[in-house]
């Protein structure tokens, strides 16, 4: 079985078992559950994303260090929630302050995919569960980048 994303793009081909991430096969209480998802999964690569704030740019570079023991490439980074576009400002607001993702991206030699903004309607589709029905050009061009990145990789 080959799995896709919402959009038809192939993520992984020859998918033996689905139920491989079941809740009771993944390491609990012990925040390993990226490591046990790496270990379960055949991966051809990952993209991390974080947030703007400094702790969680800690986690990343410890993820970044876990993943290079797994021998699993790193596709890029995305940093989520990085700000707002409040209506008739020229620049976006920064929430939690501008983060440090790219910085970060560029000094482990990773491609920085780029940052999304908080969206209200995104959040709404997803809670009414039409997710694939959302359409923002922020997102809609770090999903081409993203594929871009990933079919790349796949004829390497």
């Amino acid at each position: 079985m080959n799995i896709y994303n919402i959009k038809g793009v192939e993520l992984w081909k020859n998918v033996k078992d689905v139920h491989t991430i079941k809740k009771e096969n993944v390491a609990q209480k012990r925040g390993d559950v990226a490591l046990t998802i790496m270990q379960s999964i055949p991966l051809t690569g990952i993209i991390m994303v974080t947030s703007p704030q400094q702790l969680v740019s800690m986690i990343v570079e410890k993820g970044i260090k876990m993943t290079e023991k797994m021998k699993v490439p790193i596709l890029g980074i995305i940093e989520n929630m990085s700000y707002i576009q409040p209506p008739g400002y020229p620049e976006p607001y920064y929430l939690f302050g501008e983060g440090n993702t790219e910085e970060i991206a560029k000094s482990q030699n990773i491609e920085f995919l780029g940052k999304l903004p908080i969206v209200k309607e995104f959040v709404e589709a997803a809670d009414a569960g039409v997710l694939e029905l959302f359409h923002n050009e922020d997102f809609e061009e770090l999903g081409r980048r993203v594929s871009d990145r990933h079919s790349g990789r796949n004829k390497a």
